[in-house]
């Protein structure tokens, strides 16, 4: 394997890990919310708050149908990335990159790993 290869298997053997803790800590999420017995707690070395936020996707005919719509001036996003595609210099706009990797189309869907530190992918 050549090194593009070994730290795109490395990526996605991460990746792999990331997705299991991340079951992992909602799993244990659950338990302690369902052993919690008030909203703020404490254990001998822990505080706990529940938080709940509000999330609102309500469609906008539901909204209206309600009287609970505003009209307001709001920023053209499209507007202001064509403007920086152009070259044009515009204040508040950030550039993220981020990969994808992805297993080749019919090829293999997982890569040999060892079990030991990133980088050390077997060849």
């Amino acid at each position: 394997m050549d090194e593009l290869e070994m730290l795109c298997a490395d990526h996605k053997k991460l990746s792999e890990e990331i997705d299991e803790l991340t079951e992992k800590k909602n799993a244990l999420r659950e338990e302690i919310l369902n052993r919690m017995t008030d909203s703020k707690m404490e254990t001998e070395h822990f505080k706990i708050l529940k938080v709940s936020m509000l999330q609102v996707k309500t469609p906008l005919e539901s909204a209206r149908a309600l009287n609970c719509v505003i009209v307001k001036e709001e920023v053209d996003k499209d507007a202001l990335k064509k403007l920086h595609r152009e070259g044009v210099p515009v204040e508040g706009i950030a550039v993220t990159t981020s990969l994808r990797i992805t297993p080749k189309q019919g090829g293999k869907s997982r890569v040999p790993f060892d079990d030991g530190e990133p980088g050390a992918t077997e060849q």
